[in-house]
Order: C-alpha cells, then sequence, then structure tokens
C-alpha cells in the first residue's frame, strides 16, 4: 500500500503534521507500508524541517496560501490522504479536530471515506465517516517507551489529578465562568479527600488576572496549588506523577472530546476515574466500570454546569474506588490490555487500513 499525505491544504501545516502523527507512527509500523508527503514543495519543506533549517515552516506555509493557493484553517488538523494499492486509489481524510462535528467539509466532501477522532455514538454522520481514537499527537516513540517504562512504577500517591483549568473566550461564549467554577468545584472536592493526593490546577498566562482571582482564592483556601501555565513540568515530569498515582482522575479535552492524556494512562497502565461517561467514543467503546469510573460530575453537551449535588456523588464515588484496591487493579490491566490491542500507534493503523480495504 502507498499512502500519500496531501499537505498543501493546512495553513498551519506544523499543526496539521502534529494532528496525524499519532497516526503516521503507526503506518510506519507496519510492513509494506509507504507514507510519502506531497507535492513536492511540502516534502522538500518537511525535510529541511525535520534537518533544522529555520524558517521552513513559513515558507510552506507561505506556499500552501500564495503558490498552491489551496489553504484553509478548518484544514489546519486534518489529514487529506491517497490509499493506493496499485489496483485502485482512494481518497481517505482523517479528522483530528476536538470537536464532535466534521469541521473541515471541504474534506469531507472530497473524501471517500473519512475517519472522525471523536464522533459522538448520538450524532448522526454520513455513511463515510468511522470513529477513531483521538492518537495523541505530542507521543514519539521514546515517549511511548517512557510510558511503558512507568507500567511498574510504586504508588506513593493515591490520587492525582494535575489539570489545565480551560473555558471558552469571556465575550464569545456564556458559560466562561460557569466552566472555571466547574474546575474550581471540582479541585475544591479532590482537595476534601482524606488521602495521599497530589493536585495541580494550571491558569493559561492568557486569562485576565480579573478574571480567575476569585478562583484563585477559592484554590489557595482549599489548599490546592496552582501556577500559571505548564512551565517547567516536562512530559518525564508529568508521566512520573500520573504513574505515581492508584487512581489518575481525568476530565474531557476543550471540546468536551476525549482527551490526548487518555491515551498516556493506557498505556503506562493507570487506573482512571473519569468526570462523567464521555460524549465520543473510540471504534473498541470505552466502557464505565472496565476502562474508568463514572464519577457522574461531567459538563452538559452544551457546556453546562453539572447540579450542584454532582460533586457529592463524586466523592462518594472515588471514597468508594480508593478503598477497592481489585477494582484498581482490574482497571489497570484493562487498560493495559486495551492499549495493547487496539490503541498502540500500529493497532489504530492497522484499523485505518483495513476500514479502507473493505470500504473498497
Amino acid at each position: 500500500m502507498r499512502i500519500r499525505l496531501l499537505g498543501n491544504y493546512s495553513q498551519n501545516p506544523a499543526r496539521m503534521l502534529v494532528s496525524q502523527n499519532y497516526f503516521l507512527m503507526g503506518f510506519d509500523a507496519l510492513d509494506g507500508i509507504q507514507v510519502e508527503l506531497c507535492p513536492l514543495s511540502a516534502r522538500l519543506c518537511y525535510r529541511l524541517n525535520q534537518r533544522g533549517v529555520k524558517g521552513t515552516l513559513p515558507i510552506w506555509q507561505l506556499s500552501n496560501k500564495w503558490l498552491s493557493r489551496s489553504a484553509y484553517r478548518n484544514a489546519d488538523r486534518v489529514g487529506r490522504y491517497l490509499f493506493d494499492d496499485g489496483r485502485r486509489s482512494l481518497k481517505v481524510v482523517i479528522d483530528a479536530w476536538d470537536e464532535g462535528h466534521v469541521v473541515d467539509t471541504r474534506s469531507l466532501e472530497w473524501a471517500d471515506i473519512c475517519f472522525k477522532n471523536n464522533s459522538w455514538p448520538t450524532r448522526e454522520y454520513p455513511k463515510k465517516v468511522f470513529p477513531l481514537i483521538h492518537g495523541n499527537g505530542r507521543l514519539n516513540p521514546d515517549k511511548l517507551q517512557l510510558l511503558k517504562g512507568f507500567r511498574d512504577h510504586p504508588k506513593r500517591h493515591d490520587l492525582v489529578y494535575l489539570s489545565i483549568m480551560w473555558t471558552r473566550p469571556n465575550n464569545s461564549y456564556p458559560h466562561y465562568h460557569a466552566i472555571l467554577e466547574h474546575h474550581t468545584r471540582t479541585f475544591e472536592t479532590l482537595a476534601s479527600i482524606e488521602c495521599r493526593s497530589n493536585l495541580l490546577a494550571v491558569i493559561p498566562k492568557t486569562y485576565p488576572d480579573a478574571d480567575v482571582l476569585p478562583y484563585l482564592r477559592r484554590l489557595d483556601k482549599a489548599g490546592v496549588p496552582w501556577q500559571r501555565d505548564w512551565g517547567e513540568v516536562s512530559s518525564e515530569v508529568l508521566f512520573e506523577a500520573l504513574a505515581s498515582a492508584e487512581v489518575v482522575y481525568l476530565r474531557p479535552g476543550n471540546a468536551l472530546c476525549i482527551s490526548w492524556r487518555m491515551l498516556d494512562l493506557m498505556c503506562m497502565g493507570a487506573c482512571v476515574a473519569y468526570d462523567g461517561q464521555p460524549f465520543p467514543n473510540w471504534p473498541v467503546p470505552l466502557e464505565a466500570g472496565a476502562h474508568y469510573i463514572d464519577c457522574k460530575c461531567r459538563l452538559g453537551p452544551q457546556f453546562e454546569p453539572p447540579p450542584p449535588d454532582s460533586y457529592s456523588i463524586m466523592r462518594r464515588t472515588l471514597e468508594a474506588l480508593l478503598a477497592d484496591s481489585d477494582k484498581i487493579a482490574r482497571i489497570r490491566d484493562n487498560n493495559l490490555a486495551y492499549f495493547e490491542q487496539h490503541a498502540a500507534p500500529a493497532k489504530v493503523a492497522a484499523y485505518i487500513l483495513d476500514t479502507v480495504r473493505a470500504h473498497a
């Protein structure tokens, strides 16, 4: 199978490559698969960038915008591919946007088959759209090996939650402060549980002080450490902190997607407590009680905050889980098995190829 990734549609080629990196790793791990970046201008810019030649990404962007004149913003997290097995060629799209809907409708119209990272089972899609695991584009082979090395890491904390307090822009989204309130109440609830916890609230530098100051005071009062942006928290430090926990608390990504962090946690074999049942799901569905514990304290589909008593339910759910070492061990084992069978890069790439062949 020859696979060509068309690199001239994105206004931000670097972002496009990150969004596709997990799947490209998977194709590279399979025998008999050739992946090539096209057209020639994109391939040259990519190779020069890999060699550290400065200025190649801006040149690539200008080439897409002014020479090919095919680039547009909605393609920034979408890969357009041509799959050719010598008998036929199929147009394949991998849509890696966090949103549950198809953001890049142009690529969808162009495609013979489309894979949607964050498809919601409750939504209707065209028949050519198939679900796909939300591949963490920041991972590489070295980081995957690092994660696997933490599988038997000693547990010095009962509960770990290190999270950025994301929200939507103040002037364009009605639930801006409601989402910040939800993040704050979540940290306050976790801090109230009597256990060995490791908590860290990360506040983006772009949030105005006047907006976040009341929430920071509440975090201080609850004894929750916080900082502006991730700073010196490297991947290695973050992975080690997550691996040191009996239970890792997790919330959805920015558009209520299944966070990239879920793949990290499954790879290292963590016991995951999710704020609530995720709205999207993967081709082999993640199941509450098997791959995560549903804490029944999630934002609504329009980012509405949960009912006030949800935080008490979350606390009781976590306290019961922390007291059940057998359940924690089962979820760990299930997540390790899921990763190796369905979520490792080569397994995801094999699923894509099998689906394309069946569709053809």
